[in-house]
């Protein structure tokens, strides 16, 4: 089989290989330190839409810094980054993207959450990685991001709607 080359693109993502591989490298800055990131993730999302607190029983009514230190916060921002991980490590098993991606949907939408509620998170992720990384989040990385979560949210909302 011939090398690929960086500009074939993947017809099950949209996404170039070479795109693929600006995710996969900017991903690294933020891996090492998947706590502290995920942490300081959720911190902007709800300080950018603090109405999504509600979505979550266990914080409705609480500040972020008494969320910050309860136990159930650290984890569901460890895992919504442990997805993102699994997102990352798996750019070329589309099979499995979907999957994840459409019970992602299914999950929220059961928990209430809207759609737009994943467009919004795909935004401040992206102002996030922009933040954190700085000149690390090139722009080769940033429209890479921009292409992959627009699909990332395209499949969650299917996920939503499939019944």
């Amino acid at each position: 089989m011939p090398a690929k080359d960086e500009e074939d693109v993947d017809p099950a993502t949209g996404l170039m290989v070479k795109e693929k591989a600006a995710i996969v490298e900017s991903w690294k800055y933020v891996l090492p330190n998947q706590k502290v990131e995920s942490i300081a993730f959720f911190e902007k999302l709800f300080t950018t839409y603090p109405q999504y607190i509600d979505y979550f029983p266990k914080f409705k009514g609480k500040q972020l810094a008494e969320m910050k230190e309860m136990g159930s916060f650290v984890l569901h921002a460890k895992s919504v980054f442990t997805a993102l991980t699994a997102i990352v490590n798996n750019l070329d098993n589309a099979d499995y993207l979907v999957k994840l991606l459409l019970k992602t949907g299914k999950d929220h939408k059961m928990r209430g959450v809207p759609k737009q509620a994943f467009r919004n998170l795909a935004l401040v992720f992206m102002d996030f990685m922009e933040e954190r990384l700085g000149s690390n989040f090139t722009p080769l990385a940033k429209s890479s991001w921009e292409k992959a979560l627009a699909v990332v949210v395209d499949v969650c909302h299917k996920g939503m709607t499939d019944e």
